[in-house]
């Protein structure tokens, strides 16, 4: 279409043939079902414990073990003051450890503030004076590139688990994170 007719403003490129139209409009047509109100830490206990839940950076971990460590580190939080909404900057590489850190956030009622680990330090220092996190949660490879922004800086990789204080209820309308975007996305 766009060489047929070069003039022809973008918006006016049809870029779905009369099928895939048809399967598009289908799909947002029938009765309005309320969202499930069950949260994402409880899904994973619901799998099967021995299938594999996650692959990263050479580490498996099965939908037991990774339910059981989110809920380790999740206590381990509730005993450092994490509960309803209160915010964990999470300052990790994509890893094992990531996914970990975000689900025991969440397991533990608070809402994590992912943080990039490449970001400037000023960057990370705002992000984490802005957001007022109860405590940074990140790794002994990247403790260096953690400024001082006046909030516990926690290393994942060295908390001892085991033990820990009771896991709260967390409701499906309390806060799951709060991200900070470049001005570009708004």
């Amino acid at each position: 279409a766009v060489v047929a007719d070069p003039d022809l403003p973008l918006g006016r490129v049809d870029v779905l043939d009369a099928g895939e139209r048809a399967r598009v409009l289908a799909a947002g047509v029938g009765p309005v079902v309320a969202p499930s109100a069950v949260l994402v830490p409880e899904l994973i206990g619901r799998q099967d414990p021995g299938a594999v839940a996650l692959v990263a950076g050479g580490r498996t971990l099965t939908y037991g073990e990774l339910s059981a460590r989110v809920d380790d580190v999740a206590r381990w939080l509730v005993s450092r003051g994490v509960g309803a909404e209160s915010r964990v900057a999470v300052m990790l590489p994509r890893s094992v450890d990531l996914v970990v850190a975000l689900l025991a956030v969440w397991r533990a009622g608070g809402a994590y503030v992912p943080v990039d680990v490449d970001y400037p330090a000023d960057r990370v220092r705002y992000v984490v004076a802005d957001a007022a996190p109860v405590l940074v949660l990140s790794s002994s490879e990247l403790s260096d590139r953690v400024p001082d922004a006046g909030v516990p800086v926690v290393l994942l990789d060295k908390i001892e688990l085991g033990g820990g204080a009771e896991l709260p209820a967390v409701r499906a309308d309390q806060g799951a994170y709060v991200i900070y975007t470049s001005g570009s996305t708004g």
